[in-house]
């Protein structure tokens, strides 16, 4: 997210670490997972579809699986923490925010190219930054306007205000 004095809110640095670390983690998960129960997989590598038979795990996938867990749960508390942060730095500081009312859902689609742009996407949680703008705004005594998503923001001109 960019705002209009040019500050980009990011934190896909740290997140972007946990992600590695969590690939590595499952990574050693599957391995676990083919040695534990080979009748799981077909001659070609691919799962077999259906019921999996690893029902007895070892204590060491045990200990992997709440690896990726406490992971996973590391990049929610980040993104959540940012998203408190910057509402709070906003809604302090500006006497006014906009916000553009976007359909999220429908920007990220399917593609080997929009992968990056799906990931960076859901890492923005943008509906819990509406959230809390909005009431911070109202507790800190700023305005918040929401602006419709036909609204020309990218098109309109900042020094004249026109749509050309």
């Amino acid at each position: 997210m960019t705002c209009s004095d040019g500050a980009v809110i990011d934190g896909s640095v740290k997140i972007g670490e946990l992600e590695k670390c969590k690939h590595r983690y499952q990574r050693k998960l599957d391995r676990q997972h083919r040695t534990g129960s080979p009748e799981c997989f077909n001659s070609d590598g691919t799962h077999i579809t259906g019921k999996c038979y690893w029902g007895i795990r070892s204590k060491r996938s045990k200990a992997t699986q709440k690896r990726i867990q406490k992971t996973q749960a590391r990049q929610a508390y980040i993104r959540h923490d940012i998203v408190h942060k910057e509402s709070h730095r906003l809604a302090t500081t500006k006497a006014m925010t906009v916000l553009e009312d976007l359909n999220v859902k429908g920007m990220g689609g399917k593609g080997y190219g929009k992968r990056g742009f799906n990931r960076a996407l859901a890492n923005a949680t943008m509906s819990e930054l509406k959230q809390q703008m909005s009431y911070k705004h109202e507790w800190y005594n700023s305005q918040l306007w929401i602006v419709d998503k036909w609204y020309a923001s990218s098109k309109t001109c900042s020094g004249c205000n026109t749509v050309p």
